[in-house]
């Protein structure tokens, strides 16, 4: 297996995985993970009427989902090899 050649695809998966764990955590701690993670401090915030501080949770869970793409993405782009155009001489 050569590396270079699977960096695409690695990174098409890491795209795609990087926010599914910020998904999959939320949903984790909805359901009785973790009791100081976002998807616990969201139930408990709901649960006690405080809609905007329940929201201010969602959009926390947002930005880290954003910013683990965002991460994703300036991996793939230190990772990726300058194309080299060629040009036609006439």
């Amino acid at each position: 297996m050569r590396l270079p050649a699977a960096l695409p695809h690695l990174f098409t998966g890491l795209r795609i995985a990087a926010p599914g764990a910020v998904i999959a955590a939320l949903i984790a701690e909805y359901f009785g993970g973790l009791q100081h993670g976002l998807g616990s401090r969201i139930t408990s915030a709901a649960a006690a009427t405080a809609y905007p501080r329940a929201w201010a949770y969602v959009t926390a869970a947002m930005v880290l989902g954003l910013l683990f793409l965002a991460v994703v993405l300036l991996l793939e782009q230190l990772t990726r090899r300058p194309r080299t155009t060629s040009r036609r001489t006439k």
